[in-house]
């Protein structure tokens, strides 16, 4: 494993355990066994370290969400969420490459309330999510446009709440759903009946019903 790993690894590992703001870059130096020049050379930043972390992760996931999407022969609600949500369901049955820390920092990252953290997430997957909004669009095109926001909204959500929880044996969600792709069936259906749900029910500030 060369250095750069190592310190991805460590890197990966405490910011999904401790958060990024109480991570240090001595903990992931003397967990990654490596000096500080060697994060400084391959990183610079702690924050540019954090991108990097998402960007090795996100890179190959996101290139096969692209090519779900592209090989879908129409385009419905279930098949369009599929292709977002499979392929991180699918690492998770891998529990030796380190995925489930990558889930728990993704859920961690999306509920953090500096924007500055939170946008080392979202420039990752800011273009795919475009591609599949516009996918969403033409599978639920009685939706309006802000309704349709707000529903992707709520269903990404979910998503990284699931992510945040799904390896913590104690917690609910983990005992009640223990496999993977359980866990996928089930967010699909959750996430299908919201995206789908009437217009009518919509409720607005200003009428208020």
């Amino acid at each position: 494993m060369t250095t750069k790993e190592k310190i991805l690894d460590a890197s990966e590992a405490l910011f999904a355990e401790m958060g990024f703001a109480s991570t240090s870059l001595r903990d992931i130096t003397a967990a990654a066994d490596v000096n500080l020049a060697a994060v400084n050379y391959h990183f610079g930043s702690k924050l540019d370290l954090l991108r990097a972390v998402f960007a090795r992760r996100f890179g190959p996931v996101n290139r096969e969400r692209l090519e779900l999407l592209d090989a879908l022969e129409t385009f419905e609600a279930e098949a369009v969420c599929r292709a977002f949500f499979a392929p991180l369901f699918e690492r998770l049955r891998q529990p030796e490459s380190g995925w489930g820390d990558f889930m728990s920092l993704v859920g961690r990252t999306h509920s953090d309330t500096n924007d500055e953290i939170r946008m080392c997430l979202f420039e990752q997957i800011r273009d795919v999510a475009a591609r599949f909004t516009q996918a969403l669009e033409r599978a639920l095109p009685e939706l309006p446009a802000e309704v349709l926001s707000c529903r992707i909204h709520f269903v990404v959500g979910a998503m990284a709440h699931t992510f945040a929880f799904c390896r913590h044996k104690e917690m609910p969600l983990a005992q009640a759903l223990p496999e993977p792709g359980a866990i996928l069936e089930n967010l699909l259906v959750f996430a299908v009946a919201g995206l789908r749900a009437p217009v009518e029910r919509v409720i607005t500030l200003e009428t208020g019903s």
